[in-house]
């Protein structure tokens, strides 16, 4: 019964709530997860739908998910804050703390 249920249009996802985006991508993250997410089951989410909606975003470290049954799901995401901006000549990318390349993020107030 219970794999029955958890597929089931009674436990449809119809509203995503995602915790932990900021900064300049925050919307753009927010929308491609509800997105992604909706019409997916609260009892069985597909993290690999999830994590590929956000895939291409430098920002995004890694997300979690937590069904909210009957009809909700929560996605916490885990990011990469820029700390530095790394230059070679006139161009500057950003950087985390664990060293990872930050393309697109803005570089204006971090150091060099």
């Amino acid at each position: 019964g219970y794999y029955w249920l958890r597929d089931s249009s009674l436990m449809e996802v119809r509203e995503v709530t995602v915790e932990g985006a900021s900064g300049h991508q925050a919307a753009e993250i927010r929308e491609r997860l509800k997105k992604a997410g909706l019409g997916m089951s609260s009892l069985n989410a597909d993290v690999t739908t999830l994590r590929a909606a956000v895939d291409d975003l430098p920002t995004v470290k890694s997300i979690s998910v937590d069904g909210r049954p009957p009809h909700g799901l929560l996605v916490t995401v885990d990011e990469e804050r820029p700390i530095a901006a790394l230059q070679s000549g006139s161009r500057k990318v950003a950087v985390s703390a664990e060293g990872a390349l930050l393309p697109g993020v803005p570089t204006a107030n971090l150091p060099v």
